[in-house]
């Protein structure tokens, strides 16, 4: 795991603000990256599959 801190603050003092959220998606078969994807992209589509078809509730 790599934290880099972006903002100009120490460690340890950072609030939500200042971090930033990267999904990587990865092939289980090469491990090759697949997507990278932002905490904001990930949500959009939950939220969107959350509304559409073959979703269950189970």
């Amino acid at each position: 795991m790599n934290n880099t801190i972006c903002a100009p603050v120490a460690q340890g003092r950072l609030t939500t603000h200042d971090v930033l959220c990267i999904f990587l998606l990865g092939c289980d078969d090469c491990s090759a990256t697949v997507a990278s994807l932002t905490a904001d992209e990930v949500a959009a589509a939950m939220q969107a599959n959350s509304h559409g078809a073959g979703v269950s509730d189970a």
